[in-house]
């Protein structure tokens, strides 16, 4: 069989590793946020993993909540403008977690998900997990159940599928998101950068989107990163090509994000060690400026998902 998949426990957390045996392609999950910890390939026959990653479960569950390294973004994605929203003229305020004076990246980024299914063949490795949210934040007082499956195919590719089900008796607004950083050797300034946008949302000074879409062509042709400082949100219009390739000496991940992520945020740190580039439902803030805001009826199911692929062309 040319798929397998591998789960052992670590801190009462299941870790997957999903694998192709006949290239060496691998990923491994973590139940604890159900974030994707590593993606690899062969280089020279060892693993070369552009994702960056945690050493461990306790390593992600001490530094998860300060780097937000792989964090599911749900119900609502980066900043939520003071914490507040209003549904039926009724404000509801978050209590987890702020950054500043702004709620920011969801309440389930650190949620003990569950394994509730795999499966392994010639054709792929798949595993999936599940998390119940029942109505834990008063800012949130909804249910929902979320299912996240993570499938290794053939050519280096993963899929990523969320499938957020209602249980409460009304609608809920919902967003849904990943914030993944990643790193293709060298310094960033090194790696060239294609965006398959030339729109992104304008922001003021507290990265709050104001409501006004802007030209944003810097990287609409493949580019050198450079010197350039991204903080940015594009909207994709195109999505039978990818949203962004990120390629450094013979290496490219391209991304895939289907119509049901249309937003891309995508940020450089300082220190040019990586780059997150997080495939969104919808821009930030959206509970209140309705930016790509889903909602989902009482007992409705909706899904969201993103296609990677890991190539290595002409490496020297």
């Amino acid at each position: 069989m040319r798929f397998k998949i591998t789960i052992r426990e670590q801190h009462h957390h299941s870790i997957i590793e999903l694998k192709d045996t006949l290239t060496g392609c691998s990923a491994e999950i973590y139940s604890y946020g159900a974030l994707l910890n590593s993606y690899s390939i062969l280089l020279e026959d060892k693993p070369f993993n552009v994702k960056d990653s945690f050493n461990s479960i306790e390593d992600a569950q001490k530094r998860l909540a300060t780097w937000f390294n792989g964090a599911r973004l749900s119900p609502f994605v980066c900043r939520l403008k003071d914490g507040e929203y209003s549904i039926a003229n009724r404000i509801y305020k978050i209590d987890k977690f702020y950054m500043g004076k702004h709620a920011i990246h969801g309440l389930v980024y650190d949620a003990s998900y569950t394994v509730v299914g795999y499966v392994a063949d010639d054709e792929g490795a798949t595993v999936k997990l599940h998390y119940h949210y029942d109505a834990e934040d008063k800012g949130y007082p909804f249910i929902f159940d979320s299912y996240i499956t993570y499938t290794l195919l053939k050519d280096n590719t993963i899929t990523i599928t969320s499938e957020i089900v209602n249980g409460s008796e009304t609608a809920i607004p919902f967003n849904e998101g990943w914030h993944p950083y990643f790193n293709l050797e060298g310094n960033s300034s090194e790696w060239e950068l294609l965006i398959n946008s030339n729109t992104s949302v304008e922001f003021d000074n507290e990265m709050i989107p104001t409501g006004v879409m802007k030209v944003d062509k810097r990287f609409y042709t493949r580019n050198l990163i450079g010197n350039t400082h991204l903080d940015d949100c594009y909207f994709i219009y195109d999505h039978t090509t990818p949203a962004c390739v990120l390629s450094n000496n013979g290496i490219s991940l391209s991304i895939f994000p289907e119509e049901s992520m249309p937003y891309l945020q995508v940020f450089t740190p300082d220190h040019g060690k990586n780059i997150a580039i997080e495939c969104l439902s919808s821009a930030p803030n959206s509970f209140n400026n309705k930016f790509g805001l889903t909602w989902i009826m009482a007992g409705e199911r909706t899904e969201y998902k993103t296609r990677y692929q890991l190539k290595k062309e002409g490496r020297g």
